[in-house]
């Protein structure tokens, strides 16, 4: 986990030989997630991502399959999710109260690597 500014972390993973890891980013506390970023570095295609909070594990982010660099942002209520991944509670903003973030890559191959970065305002 690197602090890169105020608003931004960064979660620096890598699989074990399984393709599995479970990381964390620093307690965070009211802050809203306003975007996830996920920079592939050398993950297998097809790794999976499952984004809570640690402290309810409220679900944040759930999405499979994912090939390449990618961006997701909160989905307004009402709207209907097209193409791509977008926050799981399809809310507004999702705003951690004094938690770690968790984030479990599964089908990421063995021994790789990637960054999630967290934009919290």
């Amino acid at each position: 986990m690197t602090l890169l500014a105020d608003s931004m972390v960064a979660v620096e993973i890598t699989t074990a030989a399984d393709g599995s890891s479970t990381d964390y980013t620093p307690v965070v506390s009211g802050k809203e997630i306003a975007s996830i970023r996920y920079v592939k570095t050398d993950f297998a295609d097809g790794v999976d991502f499952v984004i809570t909070t640690e402290k309810d594990g409220r679900e944040v982010l759930t999405d499979s399959n994912v090939n390449a660099s990618e961006t997701w942002y909160p989905t307004p209520v009402g709207n209907t999710p097209g193409t791509g991944a977008v926050l799981a509670t399809l809310v507004p903003s999702v705003t951690v109260g004094h938690s770690r973030i968790k984030v479990v890559t599964a089908a990421g191959g063995d021994t790789k690597s990637g960054t999630i970065y967290f934009d919290l305002r």
